[in-house]
């Protein structure tokens, strides 16, 4: 999660917005960084960083095919998944699933909504 998270960051200091699908629990057991470690991170960059957390592959599911219900100034340009794998444990079926619809869904966003940066 804290590699991830500083992936994020590296693409919103591009001027992408970024949305980080991750578990709360998981990201408060190992935050990003401390609070002087995030001192010389610009506010701006970390305003273009959404975390979505979710409790189960069906709020992933649920998120992406909902994504087009938002708003176009909060749709992202990048969005990363933590731990994609753990979301479907013992359901190869609903991961294929969600990667297709993950998929799909960057695929819609890319040529709908190109990145301006």
């Amino acid at each position: 999660t804290t590699m991830l998270f500083q992936y994020a960051m590296n693409i919103a200091a591009q001027g992408l917005r970024v949305v980080l699908v991750c578990g709360q629990e998981k990201l408060l057991q190992a935050p990003p960084g401390t609070e002087e470690e995030m001192t010389g991170v610009a506010e701006a960059v970390l305003h273009r960083i959404e975390l979505k957390y979710i409790t189960s592959g069906d709020d992933l599911i649920s998120y992406l095919a909902r994504i087009h219900e938002l708003a176009e100034a909060k749709r992202p340009s990048v969005i990363l998944v933590d731990d994609l794998p753990s979301w479907f444990q013992n359901d190869k079926h609903e991961l294929a699933r969600a990667l297709s619809l993950l998929s799909t869904t960057v695929r819609w966003l890319s040529t709908t909504y190109p990145p301006s940066a």
